[in-house]
């Protein structure tokens, strides 16, 4: 039986283990990121990927984590890069993301985009096959504006 899987849902104040050695090659790269792993309190949740912030859920494909000071969690975004992607079960990517959460390391312009599941995956949460991945540079993005556009978004993101 799959166990359900958990999101982040808030931080303590003391480590409760060392993720370091587990997440090492991670660790490296975000010592920051690798070190909140161990303060992070998870909790079981419903949605089949895990939740981002406000209990929005995250979709393969179409999740962003961002800075919500610099990108608003409930954006829609226009990344035309992603336009033509080949996603899991074969279908092309549109290019229309949408911000429902946010990370350690997630920094002003800095975006994560949630792939889905994975094997080179980054340690997201509790599910170390989650494949967050970031761009080694700059990517074009538009605020996207169209009431549908956001409509669609913001339903494959929210809870039955």
């Amino acid at each position: 039986m799959p166990v359900p899987p958990c999101s982040v849902v808030g931080a303590g104040r003391e480590r409760q283990a060392n993720c370091k050695r587990v997440f090492s090659r991670y660790a490296r790269r975000h010592p920051v990121s690798a070190d909140a792993l161990g303060r992070a309190r998870f909790a079981r949740s419903h949605a089949r990927f895990g939740l981002g912030v406000h209990g929005l859920r995250l979709v393969p494909g179409r999740t962003l984590a961002t800075d919500p000071g610099y990108i608003a969690t409930g954006t829609a975004l226009y990344v035309p890069s992603l336009r033509g992607r080949r996603m899991d079960g074969g279908v092309l990517h549109d290019g229309y993301v949408f911000a429902a959460d946010v990370g350690e390391g997630i920094r002003g312009d800095l975006v994560a985009w949630f792939a889905g599941l994975g094997s080179g995956a980054a340690p997201a949460n509790s599910q170390s096959s989650q494949s967050w991945s970031v761009a080694s540079g700059p990517v074009e993005a538009h605020i996207v504006t169209d009431p549908s556009i956001v409509a669609a978004l913001e339903h494959a993101h929210r809870l039955p």
